[in-house]
Formats: C-alpha cells, sequence, structure tokens
C-alpha cells in the first residue's frame, strides 16, 4: 500500500513539473511571451563619462524569466561604418536585426543597449533554443559575443539601476 502511495505521488510529482514547462511551450506558440516594448533612452553618467543607454522596461515585471535565463552580449565596434550608418538610421535598428535572427529558433527578449568605450553593447536574454553563438558569429555586421546564465536576470537589473554596477565586470 505505502509503494503504490509513492507511486502516486511521484506520478502527481512528474505531472506537476512537466505541466509548467508545458505551459511555457504552449504560450511560446501563441507569441504571447513579448509584452509590448517600453524603451526609455537616457544618458548614464559614469565617471564623468555619458553614455547613451536604451533600456526595454516592459521586462521589469516580465512573468516567463525563469524560461528565459540565457543572457546575450553583442558588442559591436563603432569604428565599422555599418554600425555608424545603422545607429544614424535608426539607433535599434542593430538590436532589432539580432533579435529577429534569434527569433528564428527560439524566445529572445531585447533589454537594452548602451555606447560604452567606443563600442554599442546590444543586451538580450534567451530561451534554450535560440542557439546565439551561431547568430552571434554569423551577424550581417560583425561583433563579439558574451553568452552567460542570470536565472535571476541581475544584468537586467544592473541596467534599470536597481542593482549595484559592481556585481559585473
Amino acid at each position: 500500500m505505502a509503494s503504490k502511495a509513492l507511486a502516486c505521488l511521484f506520478v502527481v510529482l512528474l505531472c506537476s513539473c512537466n505541466s509548467k514547462q508545458d505551459k511555457w511551450n504552449a504560450l511560446k506558440k501563441t507569441k504571447s511571451v513579448y509584452p509590448a516594448d517600453t524603451i526609455y533612452s537616457f544618458k548614464d553618467v559614469v565617471l564623468q563619462d555619458s553614455q547613451p543607454t536604451w533600456v526595454n522596461v516592459a521586462y521589469t515585471n516580465y512573468a516567463y524569466k525563469d524560461f528565459c535565463t540565457g543572457r546575450v552580449q553583442a558588442e559591436f565596434f563603432l569604428t565599422d561604418i555599418r554600425v555608424q550608418i545603422s545607429l544614424h538610421e535608426d539607433s535599434l535598428k542593430i538590436a532589432r536585426q539580432m533579435l529577429d535572427s534569434l527569433r528564428q529558433n527560439g524566445v529572445a527578449h531585447f533589454v537594452g543597449q548602451k555606447i560604452i568605450d567606443n563600442k554599442l553593447m546590444v543586451y538580450y536574454y534567451t530561451d534554450g533554443n535560440c542557439n546565439p553563438i551561431w547568430v552571434v558569429s554569423n551577424f550581417g555586421i560583425p561583433c563579439n559575443g558574451e553568452f552567460v546564465d542570470d536565472e535571476r536576470w541581475l544584468f537586467y537589473l544592473q541596467l534599470l539601476g536597481k542593482v549595484p554596477a559592481v556585481y559585473f565586470h
């Protein structure tokens, strides 16, 4: 009798664990995983250096952060004429193009970008299906990438100014 009860408990736990993932998989198909972008731009002053910054505040209370824990940082050099032209045409053009590439295979969220030290830094969070290494390596404008697991979205909180930058290097 006890082994039957344990077996039932195991099945219930297994189903409840899968149901969260199953709900996420169903939700991804509806595209309801993307809040409407709300992008604020401002100049962040760090040690007397003004850094143009764009932050997508739509993800402040995003309900599905647990499923998109891969942080992608793409670094573009402002000395590249293609970067200069893109920024002149639309300050978010490169970010949108890379976002479209990331979304071809999975769920990806543009959360912000900064211009720092003659570089355009663009930031995303992704689920496990986006293949960001391939996207960054094969993007139309040469760039470098950094890929980190950030389960608590701490970098995003730092962009929002809610976590001191001392936690990031």
